[in-house]
């Protein structure tokens, strides 16, 4: 504990150091919002930012995903009418090669 004068402006972890039930408090980190109160000022900043950046990362890997199998699939269904027309043909001048 450290001596406190009048006009000093304690930061957000100094505070959360003075309590005496930091379990009960640490308990609360898993509310959305309070986790990032409980560590240093901006070591809080910094996770939070992280958290958030990486969310929205997620988010857009998500979405390119999904885009990405719709696409898949339909190129799978253009290569299988290829493939078939491909084999109807080479059926098609193998008759013709066997007829003459």
């Amino acid at each position: 504990m450290c001596a406190l004068s009048s006009r000093q402006v304690l930061s957000n972890y100094q505070l959360f150091e003075l309590f005496l039930n930091k379990k009960a408090i640490r308990s609360s980190k898993k509310i959305v919002g309070l986790q990032y109160y409980t560590v240093p000022e901006d070591k809080g900043l910094n996770l939070a930012a992280k958290k958030i950046t990486s969310f929205f990362r997620m988010i857009f890997a998500k979405r390119f995903y999904v885009k990405f199998r719709s696409l898949l699939e339909k190129v799978s269904i253009i290569q299988r009418f290829w493939r078939s027309s491909l084999i109807a043909k080479k059926a098609r001048k193998d008759i013709a090669i066997a007829a003459t």
